[in-house]
């Protein structure tokens, strides 16, 4: 079934609010301000929920969002917002967060503290690993456990995304099909990286010299 809906507000996890005959649908990857040609995906006895077909009428707070992979890996929400537009966001949940425990209202808050840059901040990644004829590293997709393969990440530090494809390679090279999960990280200043392999089940004994070998091919590991 298809709709026209006007987004009002945001959620908790993102999702846009709007109204139709009065009854709540909430629409993913929505801002508020937003006429939107929706579908409905799921129908609830106090609210529905839609994907966007059209954007009919934009949002000012919309943005074309950055990422490649947006909308359909699962780790943001908020790319397609204006940069302001998603810490006010932040600061409202808060808000109202503090608001149902009966904390000190908005008059007590401070203001938000934002870092200096937007995106290549991020000194950790934590990936799922898929298998097939070669491994491909990418995060859970939005609303299901389906893998999304990634080459990069616009929100990690660059030394962490330059060693993803090498951490790949590790994988494949030392067939280690029984690792399925992935973490690398970085300090601060994009040194020091670790690597940290999750696997399903005890290690063939070959493993761990393969991976001794490989990771120290890995530049800065």
């Amino acid at each position: 079934m298809k709709l026209i809906v006007e987004i009002q507000s945001l959620g908790h996890r993102g999702l846009g609010i709007g109204r139709h005959h009065g009854k709540v649908v909430m629409v993913p990857f929505s801002a508020p301000g937003d006429r939107l040609e929706v579908e409905l995906v799921e129908s609830h006895r106090s609210y529905d929920q839609a994907r966007i077909l059209r954007v009919l009428e934009p949002s000012p707070q919309r943005r074309d969002p950055p990422c490649p992979y947006f909308g359909a890996c699962g780790g943001c929400q908020l790319q397609h917002l204006r940069i302001s537009s998603q810490r006010s966001h932040k600061e409202r949940i808060l808000q109202e967060a503090l608001r149902l425990q009966g904390k000190p209202g908005e008059q007590r808050l401070l203001p938000i503290k934002t870092g200096p840059v937007e995106f290549g901040y991020r000194c950790r990644l934590d990936l799922h690993v898929l298998w097939g004829a070669s491994p491909r590293l990418g995060f859970a997709s939005w609303g299901s456990p389906r893998l999304i393969p990634v080459r990069s990440c616009p929100l990690a530090m660059d030394p962490l995304n330059s060693a993803l494809p090498q951490v790949q390679e590790l994988l494949a090279k030392a067939r280690l099909r029984n690792v399925r999960r992935v973490e690398v990280a970085c300090d601060a200043s994009g040194n020091g990286k670790t690597l940290l392999l999750s696997a399903s089940g005890p290690c063939p004994e070959h493993q761990p010299e393969w991976i001794a070998r490989m990771a120290g091919q890995i530049q800065g590991l």
